[in-house]
């Protein structure tokens, strides 16, 4: 339903665009940016992927070529995993998840028997656990799109990500600050106000932001911070910024606003090179 005021998909973009920026400076620069900084950047990115998720949806319910649509995605796709593979290796990147959301949505309109698309589902699922975001990718597409008529719907949808990365994290980042504080409470202030170049891995039982948003390269990734500083930068990403793409998304008002989609297209595989360039520079 369209409506005056709020937040148009243009304005989605910008904000999921300064998310991303932020997410991957904070990877790809952890061991060089003081703490603090890099749990702000992380926790801002937690609010990019929910987005995405969403507007793929609004943009699958009013393409009028979905075909087109899947060959942009693909493109671009293959064009950001030259970039991302230099940054983050193997794993495929975040467009191919969302290409893969994007056929599932497509199944289950054209598939009439159930049991069929519920094996395309686990099977696009399933390959999901190779690509950015991991399984909770398509998940968080399917039921953004599933529950879209429902009121508060897209509430609804980020409970599940909230629940099943939030509270792991909660727990992780609260063993980590216990550790810094108990008895040495330097260490904490030592671990935000400043990030060592021979940070030690943090230990997580959990993927952080830098595995689920933009790969697993412990070289370029948060977990090569301190544990506080990932830790906390983890929670922050999963809650405070899921949180925020929450009330974005819950303030859209069905417009389109500006037609910039290429920029946006283009905006990604460009500022990998550009990371990864200043990553070799660094």
């Amino acid at each position: 339903m369209r409506q005056s005021g709020g937040v148009s998909a243009f304005g989605l973009k910008v904000a999921a665009i300064a998310g991303m920026t932020c997410n991957h400076v904070a990877n790809v620069f952890a061991t060089a940016m003081p703490g603090w900084l890099t749990v702000a950047f992380c926790t801002f990115g937690g609010l990019t992927f929910p987005i995405m998720a969403f507007l793929l949806c609004e943009g699958y319910r009013h393409t009028s070529n979905i075909r087109r649509y899947a060959g942009r995605l693909a493109a671009f796709a293959l064009v950001s995993q030259i970039p991302y593979s230099l940054l983050w290796g193997a794993t495929a990147n975040v467009l191919v998840t969302l290409l893969i959301g994007l056929g599932l949505l497509w199944a289950g309109d054209q598939l009439r028997n159930r049991i069929a698309y519920g094996a395309v589902v686990v099977g696009g699922i399933v390959l999901s656990a190779w690509c950015d975001w991991g399984i909770i990718g398509p998940i968080m597409i399917l039921l953004f799109h599933s529950l879209r008529q429902r009121p508060h719907g897209v509430a609804l949808a980020m409970l599940v990500p909230l629940l099943a990365l939030g509270l792991p994290a909660l727990q992780w980042a609260v063993a980590e600050v216990s550790t810094a504080t108990n008895g040495t409470e330097p260490i904490l202030a030592e671990q935000l106000m400043g990030a060592p170049k021979n940070a030690t891995i943090g230990d997580a039982s959990i993927e952080s932001p830098a595995q689920a948003d933009a790969g697993a390269s412990e070289s370029h990734s948060i977990m090569a911070a301190p544990g506080t500083t990932a830790s906390l930068g983890t929670l922050g990403y999963y809650t405070l910024g899921f949180a925020l793409a929450t009330l974005l998304m819950l303030a859209y008002n069905g417009q389109r606003g500006r037609p910039l989609k290429w920029l946006f297209y283009c905006y990604y595989p460009a500022h990998l090179l550009a990371l990864w360039g200043l990553s070799i520079l660094w």
